[in-house]
Parts: C-alpha cells; structure tokens; sequence
C-alpha cells in the first residue's frame, strides 16, 4: 500500500534529521511491590538521563517510560481521487520533563523536524511524495506534565495509476 511507503520514508528522513539528539529520558529503578502491574510513585524512583528521540510508524508501542522521547508517525485521513491520494499525516512529538524545559524540548524537536520538511527540494520526499506548502502543529490538549507532546499535521499528495476494473477480472 502506497501509503505506507509513504510513512516508511518519512520515518527514515525524520531518523536523520534527529540523529543525535538526545534529550531527557526516565530511567526507573524497578523497585515495584511483588507481583505489581502498575507503577506506584510512592514505592519506586524515576531518575532521569538522555536518549536518543525515538522514531515509530504507526502508534507507540505498548505505552512504557522507555519510549520518550520519541515521535511516531500515523496516517489520519485521506481522500483518494483519480490517480491522486490526499493523505493526512500526524507526527506526534513526546518528550519528558519534570519542569517547563519540556515545552522547550517539544518544540525545538518540532522545529527542527518542520524545517526540515520545509526544506526538501519541490517538496517532494523520496522522489514518489509531494508534500503540501502548508503544515500545522498544535499541543496536545491534556496536561500530562511531566510528558509534553506536540501534532505536526502534514499534507501529501501520492500520485497512483488509475487501474480500470478489467484488470482485477
């Protein structure tokens, strides 16, 4: 499917663009109470150290205090037309903090991911996708403090040949 090379080759330029930057991450001491589930503040400590942003395509997995920082990529709309797709692309920035450096480090990994999206030649990614001139970003409209995240809404255009019904007959 077209719209998963798509994202494939996003997640490899966004890889690049953030390859070394490493920013605040929860280390936990795994000190939880035999046979626990759950995370209780009150029984183990969270320390904090660096790591490199990860990237994911598609969602997070299985939430865990490991994944942050990170930014994963989903597709979230699309109209299809005749030999053109319309896809919608969320990438969703997370960073960890437990005071507002978080803010800063959410945006500074969202400028640095939307210049560079800005800056591809014709804005064409791959040579196979057409980004649109306009891009959006928005915070995320919960407060988890002391995790940060930010919505960079992108536009595509993916170009497809117009097959005609006889040739799936």
């Amino acid at each position: 499917m077209t719209e998963f090379y798509l994202i494939d080759a996003l997640k490899d330029f966004i890889q690049k663009v953030l390859n070394g930057e490493k920013l605040e991450a929860v280390v936990d001491d795994g000190l939880r109470p035999e046979g626990s589930l759950w995370e209780t503040p009150d029984q183990h400590t969270e320390q904090s150290e660096l790591s490199d942003v990860k990237v994911y395509d598609g969602f997070l997995p299985p939430l865990e205090d490991s994944h942050v920082p990170f930014v994963y990529i989903r597709p979230t709309s699309a109209t299809v037309n005749a030999g053109r797709t319309d896809l919608t692309v969320v990438l969703t920035v997370g960073v960890y903090a437990e005071d507002f450096k978080g803010y800063k480090d959410a945006m500074h990994v969202t400028r640095r991911i939307t210049s560079a999206l800005n800056s591809l030649k014709n804005n064409h990614l791959a040579k196979r996708f057409e980004r649109t001139n306009e891009m959006s970003w928005s915070w995320n409209a919960t407060d988890d403090t002391p995790y940060w995240s930010v919505d960079i809404t992108t536009e595509w255009y993916i170009y497809t040949d117009v097959q005609t019904v006889e040739d799936f007959l």
